[in-house]
C-alpha cells in the first residue's frame, strides 16, 4: 500500500484532527497544529512496527484497516516514543513496535466523537474518546 496508505493517513489526520498540512519537503513532520506544533503522521496497516526519521513535537499513529476504517493508536508527545525506539544506522531511521505506542498518550478524555464517512465507496465509521 506504500504511499497510498501514507496519503490516506494524512488525509484522515488533516480531516479529523484540526491540523494544517506542513510545507512540502518538511523534515520530520507532516502537519502543524493550530498552536504551531509539528506533527509526524504514521499510518499502519499490518506491520508490527513503525519507522520514522527527523524530529517533531507530536506523533500521530493511525491503524488503517483494509475497509478504510481507522483508529488512533497514539497521539501525543514525539520525544518519549523516540526515546524508546531503536535506531538503525543502516536505514537511518528509528523503529518501534506498535505495542509500545498504544496507551502512551497523555491526553485526557474530554468527549466522544463519532461519525461515518464514505471515501471511494468505502464507508468508515469512527469512534474516538477525546
Amino acid at each position: 500500500m506504500g504511499n497510498l496508505l501514507g496519503d490516506y493517513g494524512e488525509f484522515v489526520a488533516l480531516s479529523n484532527y484540526n491540523l494544517k498540512k506542513g510545507p512540502s519537503g518538511a523534515d520530520g513532520y507532516d502537519a502543524i497544529t493550530p498552536e504551531g506544533l509539528k506533527v509526524q503522521i504514521k499510518a499502519n496497516h499490518s506491520s508490527s512496527t513503525i519507522g520514522f526519521r527527523g524530529e517533531a513535537d507530536l506523533l500521530l499513529v493511525l491503524k488503517i484497516e483494509s475497509s478504510a476504517e481507522w483508529k488512533e493508536l497514539y497521539y501525543g508527545p514525539f520525544k518519549p516514543i523516540k526515546d524508546q525506539a531503536s535506531y538503525s544506522k543502516r536505514d537511518n531511521k528509528y523503529t518501534i513496535p506498535i505495542a509500545k505506542t498504544s496507551g502512551n498518550s497523555e491526553t485526557k478524555v474530554l468527549r466522544v466523537l463519532e461519525f461515518s464517512v464514505t471515501i471511494y465507496g468505502y464507508q468508515t465509521r469512527y469512534h474516538r474518546e477525546m
